[in-house]
């Protein structure tokens, strides 16, 4: 008989005897317990514990053991938990009420230890293969998604540039035409800016999730030098936002494994934030210096910082206070450098002081 070790098991009994007995059996065989006395309490520790499994007496006081069924059917962070019911011989003619409620299996009071771990080890077993078989779905779902609406938009997006451009350089266009069509070019290019960024990021993280791609994807990496490509592409970000007194940049060269690409999309990301989130005649620093063969980089500004949750929760699509600040993006770009970073063996950190200053470090291996 399979034993799913450290599972969370739910023991609901009024029976205080019957109670111990399961949990001693259960522990005995590596199985974590909690215990309940009522149905009340059981509710209350399978809504805050979200057991892997729950056996419950039937008649019970306060709540029996079908309120309690019917309400976790309907409690959104774990509505399918295997349900068990213990219950006496003469209650045998409510089976087919369990049932109904959405009941797992039952176990006829007294009942062997045997009786008792294999149920449990059978309910377990067909909640791992639904979950194994539905992430499995659910992946190749979010895959065919995640690639073909991007795509799709590239290719629309393209065409929308293309002529949009084209049109910029008519010379039959009115003032109020040619700043129309340098408005949509403007969006065109900004929307297209965030698929290619959606679509790296998909990538990638199907290559991190993959020890296979990954070990190709890093045998492919070229070598890259460091001084005069963060410097460009500083100067370029610092240029578009009219800001270039503001900026202060010295980079120590060094001959990086990683693609020109990659470095170049680390270095545009963060630098980027920087002047965003800045306010105009506020300085942003760029310095990058050799510490052990190891290339370090760190880009300061100082504008409304991050606070430590903030930073904590950084990830695709997390804008903080949005609601607030009403700047575009979406916040993929710090999610997006820290992926790259990692994938490369390097380390992303933040060190900020809300509405102060924050700084961003940045360490990939030489």
């Amino acid at each position: 008989m399979a034993i799913l070790y450290m599972s969370k098991i739910l023991i609901i009994d009024d029976d205080p005897h019957i109670r111990y007995n399961i949990e001693q059996i259960l522990e005995l065989y590596n199985y974590q317990t909690l215990t309940a006395s009522d149905g009340y309490m059981g509710l209350h520790l399978a809504k805050k514990h979200l057991p892997d499994l729950i056996v419950c007496d039937v008649v019970m006081p306060k709540i029996d053991g079908y309120g309690v069924l019917s309400s976790l059917r309907q409690h959104e962070q774990n509505p399918n938990v295997p349900f068990i019911f213990l219950t006496g011989k003469s209650d045998r003619s409510d089976f087919r009420v369990g049932m109904e409620f959405g009941a797992d299996d039952y176990l006829i009071k007294p009942f062997t230890p045997n009786e008792l771990l294999r149920a449990i080890a059978t309910q377990l077993e067909k909640k791992s293969i639904f979950q194994s078989q539905s992430q499995t779905q659910l992946n190749n779902l979010r895959q065919n998604i995640s690639r073909a609406i991007p795509h799709e938009m590239n290719t629309a997006l393209n065409g929308i540039l293309g002529f949009s451009q084209l049109l910029i350089f008519e010379e039959s266009l009115s003032p109020e035409g040619l700043e129309m069509t340098e408005s949509i070019y403007k969006s065109a290019k900004r929307l297209h800016h965030l698929v290619k960024n959606y679509l790296l990021y998909i990538n990638l993280e199907l290559i991190a999730h993959n020890p296979e791609q990954l070990k190709a994807w890093r045998a492919k990496t070229t070598t890259c030098c460091t001084e005069n490509l963060i410097t460009e592409v500083a100067r370029q970000i610092a240029t578009e936002f009219e800001r270039s007194p503001d900026l202060s940049v010295e980079i120590e060269n060094i001959t990086l494994q990683i693609s020109f690409d990659h470095l170049k999309k680390i270095a545009s990301e963060i630098i980027n934030n920087a002047f965003k989130f800045s306010p105009t005649q506020s300085s942003v620093s760029i310095l990058g210096s050799v510490v052990q063969n190891h290339f370090n980089l760190f880009v300061t500004n100082y504008g409304r910082g991050m606070k430590p949750e903030q930073i904590a929760n950084t990830g695709a699509f997390m804008q903080f206070e949005r609601q607030v600040y009403e700047q575009q993006g979406s916040g993929l770009g710090l999610a997006l450098t820290k992926q790259i970073v990692e994938l490369y063996g390097g380390q992303l950190h933040i060190d900020s002081i809300p509405d102060e200053q924050t700084t961003i470090h940045i360490i990939l291996p030489g």
